[in-house]
């Protein structure tokens, strides 16, 4: 956390989701989660991918078939003011020398 208040969304914070952007956090079952706590991000707009070319399996796990929420696989939470916050990754990845490596 930020040592004071006032620092809290200069330091901290992600900012605000974009402007037409429609964002919730949600648990493991997809349920959206109360402030300050964290979830996966899931976004939708009509800027945000709509399927992986050639690809219905990626895009099957990434995608709900349900109103098309993109599943970001980014841990954040949101504040009262909803300021975001990230937490972390759902699965930690990293590519090196070509070679993805999961943490």
């Amino acid at each position: 956390m930020c040592a004071s208040e006032t620092d809290k969304r200069g330091l901290c914070s992600i900012g605000l989701p974009m402007q037409r952007l429609e964002v919730k956090i949600v648990n493991e079952q997809g349920e959206i989660v109360d402030i300050d706590k964290n979830g996966e991000l899931w976004c939708r707009d009509y800027s945000v991918l709509s399927a992986y070319w050639n690809d219905d399996e990626k895009t099957r796990e990434t995608i709900t078939s349900a109103f098309k929420w993109l599943k970001t696989n980014d841990v954040v939470r949101m504040d009262e003011d909803r300021y975001l916050y990230f937490c972390g990754r759902k699965k930690e990845m990293n590519i090196r020398g070509g070679t993805k490596i999961s943490f």
